[in-house]
């Protein structure tokens, strides 16, 4: 898998844009312009699940940012003064690891039905952290938000936006738009 990051003018938002790409999938990581995160999968194909290993020996630095970051989510647990485990911690881990659902969902646009949600998951194993992101609709290209000023997990977004804003410390810069066109043309092909 590889890691990097390039850059384009983002107005008031952060400039950068980080990439993890799989043999089957992108996961495109930045900031949109309402200054909301958002992971965007990107797929050759319509799969309930897309993965991406990231590997504590192939990509230490990035792992060591997604290991603080649950460490002080960790720490984030108890409702300050009190013993008592937030909701916000409760509902994160209540499938016995973290999975964050989407801020936003999924199909927002359909008034008909009900909410439909996607997930990104973060299982832990020897020496390398799972992101598995669900999805939830039928179709190539989905998003799981992390809403910057709302979240239903309340104060432990600012620790996804922690890790967000420290990839800049520890992935390459690609600064050729021309890369990311090209890993998209191969994801359509297969």
């Amino acid at each position: 898998m590889e890691i990097f990051r390039t850059v384009c003018d983002n107005f008031d938002c952060d400039d950068n844009i980080y990439y993890f790409v799989n043999n089957d999938s992108i996961m495109k990581f930045y900031q949109s312009l309402n200054c909301d995160l958002v992971f965007d999968i990107m797929s050759s194909n319509i799969e309930k699940e897309n993965s991406f290993l990231i590997k504590k020996d192939e990509h230490p630095k990035v792992y060591l940012l997604i290991e603080k970051m649950l460490n002080n989510i960790e720490k984030e647990k108890y409702l300050r003064n009190m013993n008592r485990i937030s909701p916000e911690y409760r509902e994160l881990y209540e499938n016995g690891y973290f999975s964050w659902k989407s801020d936003a969902p999924a199909n927002e646009l359909d008034l008909k039905g009900d909410f439909i949600y996607n997930y990104l998951n973060i299982l832990i194993s020897k020496d390398c952290f799972e992101f598995k992101f669900i999805n939830n609709i039928n179709t190539q290209v989905y998003s799981v938000e992390v809403n910057t000023d709302r979240s239903r997990y309340g104060k432990l977004r600012f620790e996804v936006f922690d890790f967000f804003k420290n990839l800049e410390c520890v992935c390459n810069q690609i600064n050729s738009k021309d890369v990311i066109i090209q890993l998209r043309k191969i994801l359509i092909k297969k």
